[in-house]
């Protein structure tokens, strides 16, 4: 290769995430959110093949007890914020849901 080539990038990357435990709106995750999407903004500085993220896996428990609550301000505190910070689309996030994703309450 000459000078500053890089070599042609094959196969795929993702970013994995979980045990998120969102219990509302007025759970303060600030400080881990903020580092988090900090940290995927500037993936590139630790590996130039790190630019292009193909899909995000979120595996299990976004939520606490899976309330509507803590879904609506995981999405606002931390699934948009990831897909902006990749450049991705909601449709190549996929969800796994984990034992604290369910809302035992509602299972009678």
């Amino acid at each position: 290769m000459e000078g500053n080539q890089q070599p042609k990038r094959s196969g795929i990357t993702w970013i994995h995430l979980s045990d998120w435990h969102q219990r509302g709106l007025e759970f303060d995750r600030t400080v881990v959110g903020n580092a988090l999407i900090e940290d995927i903004s500037e993936r590139e500085q630790i590996s130039p093949e790190l630019k292009q993220v193909n899909f995000i896996v979120f595996s299990g428990d976004l939520a606490f007890s899976g309330k509507k609550e803590e879904y609506e301000a995981a999405k606002t505190h931390l699934l948009d914020p990831v897909l902006a910070a990749t450049g991705l689309k909601p449709e190549h996030l996929f969800m796994v849901p984990g034992n604290h994703d369910l809302d035992r309450g509602s299972a009678t």
